[in-house]
Parts: structure tokens; C-alpha cells; sequence
């Protein structure tokens, strides 16, 4: 018989959000990168060319609309579609800019303001829109970042060829600045193969892989035994040895001791203490082998146990 809470598996390390969100744009054909975090969880530099749209509108936001079109096929007298065909998919981005920078006129207006520059002696600059121009691409990285106990998670979506399909109103008041609310239709690259990548990455989402269904994790139970009184344990994972850890450690500090081995690395591993000297211990980096070896003192026949 299963518990309705664990049929439900509920996990609130698994809800996140962007409390704070980057966008980045490039002329269409810039190398897009095909990763944004390093082994150590940090982000990567990106290819020259890549321009930051600045600070967005808090209340414009930003959002990323997929879109499926289908037509269903109905026979005659059934009361439902005997099949479903796809007839479109794409996906739209809104966001709202809110500095005024080169990039950001260029998305805003669709046009290409690489040759716009200022004057030498007035710094005036001006840019002409004609009718007549032809339709501009461009390349959008978005990345919203959160974190957890074990680090930063960035989510992040790359658009590797995008236009401008719709601007908003630019609002002039003595109360607000001028903002630039754009939409975005992605569309298919043959290189970069599709329209839209959808990653995460960062140490808080290293830890998180595992229970969110991305890779595999391995779960231990360590039991300190008999109540000792001094004495140190180590802890081997995969062959590498953590140094003498105390008899009366902390989770916190069983878990910085294993994220310390190369073979767990920073974010792969959590620790809980649920009851006493017990230890719930989760590894996320594709380990195997977990084994402990004790030097305690006092109490009756102290000793670890792995299982």
C-alpha cells in the first residue's frame, strides 16, 4: 500500500523562479554558445558580440510563449478526433527594455544600428527607418537565476534566430521613463538545430538533478553507533577519502567534508540528520561506492554503519 504523500512526491527544492532575469542579444550569425556553465557551476564568458539589453520593466517582465497549431480529424459519428495533426509550432518572447542602448533600439525598431555613431563634435546620432528595409535577425539568450542551499541554478533559454514581429508603445511622462516592450518570433536554425534550447545549470541545479529526473542519484544511511564521546570517522566515496571528521559532526559539516572529495565535487552531495547520530546521505555525481571507517572513543563499542 503507498502513501498518497508519496505517490505525490512532493519537493519544494524543485520550485523556482527568476528572482532576477539577464536577456542578451547578438546580430544574427554571432556564435551561439552551446553550453553556459562551467565543470565548477559558474557561467562562461560569451562569444564577442553578445550585448546585454540591461535592466527589463519590472512590470512588462518578460515571458516566452510556445504555440502549437493542430487541426483534428473527425470521423463520422465519432464524438472525438480520431487524430490530432500538427499544423504549426513556434514560440514568441515578450520583454519590456528599459535603457535606452544601441542593442535595445535595434531590437525595438527590427533594424541593424551597427553604422549609426555620433556625431565627433555634437555626440548627436540619428538613425533613419525606411519602409524598405529588409527584415533583421537576431540571436536571444535569456537567463532568470534563483539558488538553493547548494548554489546558484541559472535557467536559461538560447534563441539562435529571432525578428521583431511586434513593438509596443513608447510612453512619454513626467512620471516614468521611456520603455521599450518588444516581441519576438523565433524561427528554425539548421545549424544550431531548432529554435530553442531550454537548459539549467549552476550548483543549485547540479543538486537538484537528481530528484528533478535528470541523471541518477545514490542514497546512504550513515549511523554513528554506540555514543562516543571523542574519536574521529572517514568517509570514502569512490576511493577518495575525506580527512578525519569528528565524532560529533553537524550535517552541514558532513556534507561540506564529501562536496570537498573529487569525486562528489561542490553541489553533489546532501546531508540530513533526521534522528540522533544518523545521517541521510544523497550523492548526485554518478558514485557507487560508499564505505566508513571509525577511530572512536568512549561509550560501549562505538562504531559507523554504512547502508
Amino acid at each position: 500500500m503507498a502513501l498518497f504523500s508519496t505517490l505525490k512526491d512532493k519537493i519544494d527544492d524543485l520550485v523556482i523562479g527568476a528572482t532576477d532575469l539577464a536577456v542578451l542579444a547578438a546580430p544574427y550569425g554571432t556564435t551561439v554558445p552551446s553550453t553556459l556553465t562551467a565543470a565548477d557551476g559558474s557561467l562562461l564568458s560569451l562569444p564577442a558580440g553578445w550585448k546585454s539589453v540591461g535592466e527589463l520593466d519590472q512590470k512588462g517582465a518578460a515571458s516566452i510563449t510556445p504555440d502549437v497549431k493542430t487541426t483534428d480529424i473527425m470521423g463520422y459519428g465519432s464524438m472525438v478526433p480520431r487524430r490530432t495533426i500538427k499544423t504549426g509550432e513556434g514560440v514568441t518572447i515578450d520583454f519590456t527594455a528599459q535603457e535606452i542602448r544601441k542593442m535595445n533600439l535595434s531590437l525595438f525598431w527590427g533594424s541593424d544600428l551597427s553604422a549609426t555613431a555620433p556625431d565627433a563634435a555634437s555626440g548627436e546620432w540619428q538613425y533613419k527607418k525606411s519602409s524598405s528595409a529588409a527584415m533583421n535577425y537576431f540571436s536571444i539568450i535569456m537567463i532568470g537565476v534563483d539558488s538553493n542551499s547548494a548554489g546558484d541554478i541559472y535557467q536559461y533559454w538560447i534563441f539562435p534566430k529571432v525578428a521583431v514581429t511586434k513593438s509596443g508603445k513608447i510612453s512619454l511622462s513626467t512620471d516614468g521613463p521611456q520603455t521599450f516592450p518588444i516581441t519576438l518570433t523565433a524561427y528554425e536554425d539548421r545549424t544550431f538545430g531548432g529554435y530553442v534550447a531550454i537548459g539549467q545549470g549552476g550548483l543549485g541545479n547540479k543538486a537538484n538533478n537528481a530528484i528533478a529526473g535528470f541523471g541518477t542519484s545514490l542514497a546512504k544511511t550513515l549511523t554513528i553507533t554506540g555514543s562516543p564521546t571523542g574519536g574521529t570517522f572517514t568517509v570514502t566515496v569512490d576511493s577518495k577519502v575525506t580527512g578525519a571528521l569528528p565524532y560529533n559532526i553537524t550535517a552541514a559539516q558532513l556534507q561540506s567534508a564529501l562536496e570537498g572529495l573529487t569525486s562528489v565535487g561542490e553541489g553533489g552531495a546532501r546531508v540530513t540528520a533526521p534522528t540522533g547520530n544518523t545521517f541521510a546521505v544523497t550523492l548526485y555525481s554518478g558514485n557507487t561506492t560508499v564505505t566508513a571507517t571509525a577511530s572512536f572513543t568512549g561509550g560501549t563499542t562505538p562504531n559507523i554503519t554504512v547502508t
